[in-house]
């Protein structure tokens, strides 16, 4: 009688594409806060602190892409604003997709920010879109769902992304190193690119080929994820024209 999800309420259009779209941002936006700071460390060969900071104009562009999403969904419609999002996220995954050991760390901020800019937009959007037009006693079971549906699109994403880019990053390994007696026995211990004391004890060209793979492996996970973006991209079509009603609108209609 008192069900933890009300799945009646995935009848109602806007609610049901929230969710799906809660799932797929939860699934794509983790890996960014998962992969970036790896990739600093890992191929620009920064500390851990610096990796940490790197993640700071992500945030500052979700903060922004929150405000405006907020701040319009009294006066355009939720499918409006969300169209601008996924956009944003998509041009900013491809960029990040298309990476390399050379990319500048001024090019990677500016991605960051574009993706994240994106992502806001759902932080504010989704909840509010979940509750729409449902009576007060179901609101707080709808914002609920919503948060459990991209928290599980986080933990199914860095769970599948993780397992792809480790496959990944092995495979380009053993690639690299098939011609190269006893060169393995040198990276044997993957946590040494990580630490700049034994980074430094790595061979140049061992290390070129370490830090190639490692950055392709991720790139590739950035490159798998437009597939979750662009059904968030379709998904985003079917929201309709529905946007939040002012109090003054509901007692008009009253």
């Amino acid at each position: 009688e008192e069900p933890i999800i009300s799945f009646w309420m995935f009848k109602n259009r806007l609610f049901a594409t929230s969710q799906i779209l809660a799932f797929l941002y939860g699934g794509t936006f983790i890996i960014l806060a998962v992969f970036i700071p790896i990739f600093v460390q890992a191929v620009y060969g920064e500390s851990a602190t610096s990796a940490g900071f790197i993640l700071t104009p992500m945030m500052i562009g979700s903060v922004i892409g929150s405000m405006i999403g907020g701040t319009m969904q009294t006066k355009v419609p939720f499918r409006r604003l969300m169209t601008i999002s996924v956009i944003s996220f998509f041009a900013g995954m491809l960029l990040l997709a298309n990476m390399s050991p050379d990319t500048a760390r001024l090019w990677l901020t500016l991605f960051m920010m574009i993706s994240g800019f994106g992502v806001g937009f759902s932080f504010s959007l989704l909840p509010s879109a979940s509750m729409n037009d449902l009576e007060p006693r179901y609101r707080g079971s709808a914002n609920s769902t919503n948060s459990f549906m991209r928290s599980l699109g986080m933990t199914l994403g860095v769970t599948i992304f993780g397992t792809i880019q480790t496959n990944v990053l092995t495979n380009r390994l053993a690639d690299a190193f098939s011609g190269m007696k006893g060169a393995p026995s040198q990276i044997s211990d993957p946590q040494a690119i990580f630490q700049e004391g034994a980074r430094s004890q790595i061979p140049t060209d061992i290390l070129n080929k370490v830090i190639d793979a490692m950055s392709q492996s991720i790139t590739y996970v950035f490159l798998l994820a437009l597939f979750p973006i662009a059904l968030a991209a379709i998904t985003v079509v079917f929201m309709g024209n529905a946007r939040v009603r002012t109090s003054n609108e509901m007692k008009e209609n009253e």
